[in-house]
C-alpha cells in the first residue's frame, strides 16, 4: 500500500538488453564509474560494510542472546525483529528529513551505530538489550537509506 503512494518518475526501468554477457559487461561499467565517483565510493564502501555487519549481527546476535541472556533460540530470534523496528524508524526518520543533497552527512550515524554495536558487550539484561537494539537499529536505518538514496543518484551512463 505504500508503494502505491510513490509517485511514477517516468524512468522506464527495462533491461534493454537481457544478453547474460551484455548484462555482465553493464554490470562491472557501472561498478567502476561508481568507485571512480567520490561520493560512488563513499555510498559503496559504507552500505557495503553495512550489509556485511549486518549479516554477521544475524548469524552471531542469536548464540549472544541465548547464552548472555538466557533466551530460546525463538526468543533470541525475535531480539531481530526489534532491530528491524528500530531500523524501520530510522528509515522513515531520514526519509522525512534527510535530502539527497545532506546525505553525506549520516555518516556519523553508521559510526554511531558501530559503536553502539560494541555497547552489546555490556549488555546483560533484556530490557537494556531491546533498548540498545532498537538504537543500533535506528541508527541503521537513519543511515542506509540516504547512503542507498546517494548510490542510486550516481550516474553511471
Amino acid at each position: 500500500m505504500f508503494n502505491l503512494k510513490i509517485p511514477d518518475t517516468g524512468v522506464d526501468h527495462r533491461i534493454a538488453n537481457k544478453n547474460p554477457l551484455n548484462l555482465l559487461y553493464e554490470f562491472w561499467h557501472c561498478n567502476r564509474l561508481l568507485w571512480r565517483d567520490k561520493l560512488g565510493q563513499v555510498s559503496l564502501a559504507t552500505t557495503t560494510l553495512f550489509w556485511g555487519a549486518g549479516r554477521d549481527h544475524a548469524t552471531d546476535g542469536r548464540p549472544l542472546a541465548e547464552v548472555t541472556l538466557h533466551l530460546s533460540l525463538s526468543n533470541a530470534t525475535l531480539l531481530q525483529a526489534v532491530v528491524g523496528v528500530g531500523t524501520g524508524a530510522g528509515a522513515v526518520m531520514a526519509a522525512k528529513y534527510v535530502s539527497l543533497k545532506n546525505s553525506p552527512n549520516v555518516i556519523p550515524m553508521g559510526i554511531g551505530m558501530g559503536l553502539l554495536v560494541f555497547v552489546m558487550i555490556f549488555v546483560h539484561s533484556l530490557p537494556m538489550a531491546v533498548t540498545v537494539l532498537l538504537l543500533i537499529g535506528g541508527c541503521a536505518g537513519f543511515f542506509v537509506v540516504p547512503m542507498n538514496a546517494l548510490l542510486q543518484h550516481r550516474d553511471t551512463s
